[in-house]
């Protein structure tokens, strides 16, 4: 099991890949999900004393305690730090980022890590949200603490320091970390006591299997300083941590990574037997095949990407929307299917969103398989209608698609160029069957849609 994988967010507005990464990056660094759950009693164990039916339960201390890290004894350093302003553009006047007070903030972390200085500063979370009936403000903010962090070169002084993460609130006991894969340093700050375990990428075999490798990662107070190597995507969504401290589990969690410079890194090289496109669709292409460099883990040389189809998708306004259907074959052989969709609306704005993402077993090679994608694009304006189109590719002698239910009812026929299908989805359609030019049949595919996804 020598592949990887991960699925990503869809793309965000733009009209370049340049554009789309560096947008994806805030994506990246506030969506940020994790699991936790209490510790399970040891087998044998006597049960817990009773604590009431009204006890909460145990909430770890992650942001609490003297400062942690190589710079904890610096006091001038952290006070300087601590008073670093938190909005920065775009971000100025929101009311929905925390700022808080200077004299709620305190340092958590602050050390030398690979490539870099770095320091995690917490304080007191000013921001409001809306009452359940979406009229009043209610006078706490939705978790107590918020975070931010604040990264420099080696050896920055304090006034060197810039904020590198959208300031956001924490829930109590979450651990918080922060990757940059430029340098591929990660920081995870948990609770003293914690056990941190990191997995680099995620593997996939032959068979299309997923799996990951965990490897316990030495922390000191609860803070592992973990260095991965540079990585091939500057928005990586490969990585994954979790941490077991007293009270919560955290499982599989992707950390937010600094924002990086996308003109930096190389766009992958794709293959284009249908021709290669130009602007939006190259960046459509582009966009589908980045979903998997960067969750692979792997640097792109050793992945075949191929992006089987490039075109417009229907749609009744003015601007059309492009759409690509990119197919990446691993080391091991197995295939990974990225469809993405992309957009200019009329007020200027652009909307972009994913296909699918799929997972294949070895076999036949890209050229011959048949894949099938619903692209689901707004018409003009975010609020209008979406146009689903069915995108079928398979070999050049495949002259028509049949398309089935999922009960396998026959719903129509649609005629193939060169092997591709672009046409609106009949209702219903849940697989197609694809038929040469001699009346062979290709066998059922199911087909690829937004709500489909490798959940890694």
């Amino acid at each position: 099991m020598d592949d990887v994988l991960a699925g990503g967010p869809g793309p965000p507005s733009g009209r370049t890949r340049g554009a789309l990464l560096a947008l994806a990056a805030v994506a990246v660094l506030v969506a940020v999900v994790a699991l936790t759950r209490p510790d399970p009693p040891a087998r044998g164990a006597a049960p817990p004393a009773d604590r009431g039916r009204d006890a909460a339960p145990a909430v770890a201390d992650v942001l609490g305690g003297p400062p942690r890290g190589s710079l904890a004894d610096d006091a001038a350093f952290l006070d300087a730090v601590r008073s670093r302003p938190w909005a920065a553009e775009p971000l100025v006047g929101s009311a929905d980022v925390p700022d808080p007070d200077v004299a709620t903030r305190r340092v958590v972390f602050a050390g030398d890590v690979p490539g870099g200085r770095w320091v995690l500063v917490a304080g007191r979370n000013d921001v409001l949200v809306e009452g359940r009936d979406g009229t009043e403000l209610v006078t706490e903010p939705v978790h107590e603490a918020a975070v931010a962090w604040f990264t420099g070169p080696p050896g920055a002084a304090a006034e060197e320091m810039t904020l590198r993460s959208v300031p956001a609130g924490v829930p109590a006991g979450r651990p918080v970390a922060l990757l940059d894969p430029g340098a591929g340093a990660l920081v995870v700050v948990a609770a003293r006591g914690a056990v941190v375990e990191v997995s680099s990428r995620p593997m996939i075999g032959a068979d299309a299997s997923i799996g990951r490798t965990w490897n316990p990662v030495t922390t000191v107070d609860g803070v592992a300083v973990v260095s991965l190597g540079p990585m091939a995507s500057p928005y990586p969504t490969a990585v994954r941590y979790r941490v077991a401290q007293p009270g919560t589990t955290v499982t599989a969690v992707v950390p937010p990574s600094v924002p990086a410079d996308a003109s930096a890194t190389a766009p992958p090289a794709i293959e284009y037997p249908l021709g290669a496109p130009t602007g939006v669709g190259a960046a459509v292409a582009g966009w589908a095949a980045d979903r998997v460099v960067a969750g692979s883990g792997l640097p792109p040389e050793r992945l075949r990407i191929t992006a089987r189809w490039v075109g417009e998708v229907v749609r009744t306004a003015p601007t059309p929307a492009h759409g690509a259907l990119v197919a990446v074959t691993m080391p091991s052989g197995a295939v990974v299917v990225s469809a993405h969709w992309f957009t200019t609306l009329e007020d200027g704005n652009s909307l972009g969103g994913s296909c699918g993402l799929a997972v294949e077993p070895a076999g036949a090679p890209v050229e011959r398989r048949v894949h099938a994608v619903v692209c689901e694009a707004v018409d003009d304006t975010p609020s209008s209608p979406t146009r689903s189109t069915l995108v079928v590719v398979g070999p050049p002698p495949v002259t028509a698609v049949r398309a089935y239910t999922a009960g396998g009812d026959w719903l129509g026929e649609l005629p193939a160029a060169g092997g591709v299908v672009v046409a609106p989805l009949p209702p219903g359609t849940a697989s197609v069957e694809a038929v040469t030019d001699a009346g062979v049949l290709l066998g059922r595919t199911p087909v690829l849609t937004a709500r489909d996804g490798v959940d890694i």
